[in-house]
């Protein structure tokens, strides 16, 4: 079940600070999920401008190219995801720079098939993603 944050756009106006703390605020908690466990896939719908994010974390997905992970949306959107999703990685401990290159591919309104390619053979990351639509 998605998350609703009150969320206002106005085009051509000055947004007022103490609407936007409190829609930054119910942003973070809606992230945060209940009792401050953070929900994982999670959607929050942008209330008054049709928007819905979803986000999620994807543990141990092969780094070297050797496989693709798919990942499904905790709720698809109803007509289409407006954005290729954004990736965040973790690399765990490593020092060591390391070029890899997330890609969305197949990308639906339920889903899209993960492919980080760049790593050492048999290593793996903890990728983040977010995807816009409506």
């Amino acid at each position: 079940m998605p998350v609703s944050v009150p969320y206002v756009f106005v085009p051509n106006t000055i947004a007022d600070p103490n609407q936007v703390n409190a829609d930054f605020a119910a942003l973070v908690a809606a992230f945060n999920g209940p009792g401050g466990t953070p929900v994982n896939p999670g959607v929050v719908n942008l209330q008054g401008s049709g928007l819905i994010l979803a986000y999620g974390k994807v543990l141990a997905v092969p780094a070297d190219g050797s496989a693709s992970v798919t990942v499904t949306y905790a709720e698809a959107f109803p007509t289409e995801s407006l954005s290729t999703p954004l990736f965040g990685l973790d690399t765990g401990s490593s020092t060591v720079p390391v070029a890899l290159t997330p890609q969305s591919l197949n990308t639906t309104q339920f889903g899209f098939t993960l492919l980080v390619s760049g790593g050492a053979p048999g290593s793996t990351v903890t990728v983040t993603y977010g995807v816009l639509g409506y």
